[in-house]
């Protein structure tokens, strides 16, 4: 009866953790994306206006994303 309380316990815990780790890779890949669709507008604005940025340019710091 121990070993099977034991075992249920641990199962629980492994459960709960691994729901938390999904979470959290969630809501992290969300803010990504968020970030990534502003950076794609910022350089399709750039692009409308003949101002084609090169890649890797440093001139312009990134934006901090809001939501972080």
């Amino acid at each position: 009866m121990t070993n099977f309380i034991l075992t249920a316990a641990a199962v629980a815990a492994v459960a709960s953790m691994m729901r938390y780790d999904v979470r959290g890779s969630t809501s992290m890949l969300r803010r990504n994306m968020r970030q990534v669709r502003i950076w794609m507008e910022e350089a399709s604005a750039e692009a409308k206006n003949g101002e084609m940025p090169k890649i890797g340019d440093k001139t312009k710091p990134p934006t901090k994303d809001p939501s972080a």
